[in-house]
């Protein structure tokens, strides 16, 4: 054995038997002495990426830089070497089952286990196994799986337990037999088998006793805490018991993502005894917990998914706000739950955002102060979303701390606040796919009728005589054809007497002050690209130059190369206009792309990533450019959202596949109207209702005029 492998050694042996505070001082020191020696063994370097994203999670558990670390292990990879990938991948399906990322989970566990069958690596294979189970269960319980999986999931863990009895019982044996009786219990629990969850989290609780690890007793007494939850008021006391001492033990040890969960589970435990006090004092302790973790992730990536993790928190919290009548910190925890990243992420790239307004949501007091007063601002919050692909399973089904599904309107005027509950389950509005024609899902009259009834009718009077009504979604409602809602005379929501609809993340970024200190663009900037073979688009170019003509504006068509022409002269302009395909990735939605030429596209991860923008608007005049993937926490994924995050201040873009005729002459409307002084969401509203009412009503079906949209990012033009 070479000093190499000594070291990777040493590394997981010190991982095994040492405490945390040990386990990283002692790793660190490990893996600077590995980096040293993969300067000379190169072979090694991916063994130090995989170490240094180990620490990172073990330190301050952040996600999203140990995955990065994970994937530099990956591609650093040397063929020699099978065990540094099968560990590398097992640790990538850790780290995404953190983040809710099931699907992905399963699939690095699935490519790690026949490398560590074929190495006859016992402790692998039952790691393996066990994150196998871990990724069903939660899979079923966050709604994502149907319920076959829980007998999958405990074949896992059986099998787990055999391969870990036959070994010889070292300590890291030993330690892995426990907390694998904890996924058994887990799974247990998930099949609503009480006695037996309970069996197998004392089984958990004694070996945890009998190696010493006083901070890891923690996690079995917890979950004896919600299996006793579970079966009723008669074993009230027994759950408060371990609750409290599990909780003692976490604030002890530092063990944030359990304490978070433990002080919602109690929350909902004071709650079913009536003390409404004390469940609220335990989700406000949750929920700054939450956050302040969150501030401490370096990505978007972290801290969108630990938030989504966290969304349940949020959505009991916010009915029980409602339930004792605090609307006011309904809406304030309403906006603490939106997904942060994108309001972190403007801050970060744009100096001139006040540092207070960058650091927290707006409450709603500072919101209504910010609010104009022809404005109404509509923010809609959605609870108990299940994304299964199995819907047709009940929520009874479901773990008992799972949301009720409901669907909230907060009307915000200058004066006063309206809290409605629509009385609408918001998994009846989740598409039956995103990779297509969703057009057609709601644009029957009888759906926009009843859409209309539920959505907006309990606000129409707060509707009339404003200016511009901004809309803020949330979850499946952000695929919701507003414009086209049909209201109760028979007409559609975007009418030609108003209001403007603007569409946005959250109230909080749409008010964040800005100090004109960006530099403004000047024109605009068109490209357009009709594409070739059966797809072809016949007006894609043509629309592109007379934008371009009818603006006094510069235009790039044709099958020439645009992308780094693009990068370079894109932060000059007040409008980017792009005329030609666009396509979404359900799957990977940063992946979602604007078809430039035959050979070249631009990802929504690019935009990102390679422009800096200084554009008052982008208009995404392409199929499917506003679709985007809503994650749980909110955070939508896909070109609007890249856009505004490049810089734009305002995005007009699609929400499904868009026809090519009526779409040029909507967009010649349009601009006509924004040089004649019009603003943007008044410009669209025009350009709309004129499409529809020209031809003797060739254009009046939603379909042809009702897809673009326009969303704002809150910055100054």
């Amino acid at each position: 054995m070479n000093k190499g492998d000594e070291l990777v050694e040493a590394f997981y042996r010190t991982f095994n038997e040492s405490d945390q505070d040990e386990r990283v001082v002692r790793g660190s020191a490990i893996l600077a002495e590995l980096c040293q020696f993969a300067g000379h063994d190169p072979r090694y370097l991916g063994w130090s990426y995989l170490f240094e994203g180990i620490l990172v999670t073990e330190e301050r558990e952040d996600w999203g830089e140990s995955e990065r670390l994970f994937r530099k292990a990956l591609a650093a990879n040397d063929a020699t070497m099978p065990l540094l990938l099968a560990r590398t991948q097992l640790a990538l399906a850790v780290i995404c089952a953190q983040q809710d990322r099931w699907l992905e989970s399963l699939a690095f566990c699935r490519q790690s286990l026949p490398i560590f069958r074929e190495l006859n690596l016992p402790v692998d294979i039952a790691m393996t196994l066990r994150y196998v189970a871990i990724a069903r269960y939660e899979g079923y319980l966050h709604g994502e799986f149907g319920e076959s999986v829980l007998a999958e999931a405990l074949e896992a863990t059986e099998e787990a337990l055999v391969v870990l009895d036959a070994a010889e019982q070292t300590t890291e044996i030993i330690s892995l037999r426990s907390m694998t009786w904890s996924s058994r219990g887990n799974v247990f629990q998930a099949m609503h088998r009480w006695d037996e969850a309970i069996a197998a989290y004392r089984q958990h609780k004694r070996i945890t006793e009998g190696l010493g690890y006083r901070c890891r007793v923690a996690v079995p007494l917890h979950q004896i805490g919600i299996a006793y939850h579970h079966m009723g008021a008669e074993y009230t006391d027994d759950a408060f018991a371990a609750y409290s001492e599990a909780l003692a033990l976490f604030r002890e040890c530092g063990y944030k993502v359990f304490e978070v969960e433990l002080l919602s589970d109690r929350a909902l435990l004071s709650k079913r005894v009536g003390d409404m006090a004390a469940a609220m004092s335990d989700f406000d302790l949750a929920i700054n917990c939450i956050e302040a973790m969150r501030e401490g992730f370096s990505t978007e990536s972290a801290r969108a998914g630990y938030l989504a993790i966290a969304r349940q928190t949020f959505d009991h919290a916010i009915l029980l706000c409602l339930e004792v009548g605090q609307p006011q910190k309904a809406f304030d925890l309403v906006e603490r739950a939106r997904s942060r990243a994108f309001l972190d992420l403007l801050a970060a790239g744009s100096p001139e955002l006040e540092r207070e307004s960058a650091m927290r949501p707006l409450s709603l007091a500072e919101v209504q102060a910010r609010l104009p007063q022809d404005t109404l601002l509509v923010e809609y919050f959605t609870t108990g979303v299940v994304e299964a692909s199995d819907r047709g399973r009940t929520q009874a089904a479901l773990r008992v701390q799972f949301p009720a599904a409901r669907t909230l309107i907060f009307a915000v005027t200058k004066d006063d606040l309206r809290v409605v509950d629509a009385g609408l389950s918001p998994n009846d509005l989740l598409p039956a796919r995103l990779g297509g024609a969703v057009e057609r899902q709601f644009l029957s009259r009888r759906v926009l009728s009843a859409l209309y009834e539920k959505l907006v009718e309990s606000i129409s009077d707060l509707c009339r005589g404003k200016h511009r009504l901004i809309i803020i979604p949330h979850g499946p409602l952000h695929y919701t054809p507003f414009a086209a809602l049909l209201a109760g005379d028979g007409q559609p929501f975007l009418r030609e007497s108003g209001p403007d609809l603007v569409f946005g993340p959250s109230a909080s970024a749409l008010f964040l002050k800005a100090e004109p200190v960006r530099r403004k663009g000047a024109g605009l900037l068109a490209l357009g690209y009709n594409g070739s073979g059966i797809d072809q688009l016949h007006f894609a170019e043509g629309e592109a130059r007379a934008i371009a003509a009818l603006t006094g504006g510069e235009s790039i068509t044709g099958d020439g190369s645009k992308k780094q022409r693009l990068l370079a002269k894109a932060g000059d302009f007040r409008w980017l206009h792009f005329s030609c395909h666009g396509y979404f990735d359900p799957s990977d939605p940063l992946n979602s792309a604007l078809v430039l030429s035959p050979d070249e596209i631009l990802t929504a991860q690019e935009v990102i990533s390679n422009l800096r923008l200084n554009a008052e608007l982008v208009t995404l005049s392409a199929c499917e450019s506003g679709l985007s993937r809503v994650r749980r926490g909110d955070e939508l994924m896909g070109l609007v959202r890249a856009f505004m995050l490049a810089g734009a201040s305002a995005v007009v873009a699609t929400q499904w596949r868009v026809d090519e005729r009526s779409t040029q002459l909507l967009m010649q409307e349009f601009y006509t109207e924004v040089m004649s002084g019009c603003e943007y969401a008044q410009a669209l509203r025009k350009a709309q209702t004129r499409l529809r009412e020209r031809d003797e009503g060739r254009f009046a079906d939603p379909f042809f005029w009702a897809p673009f949209v326009i969303f704002s990012s809150g910055r100054a033009g």
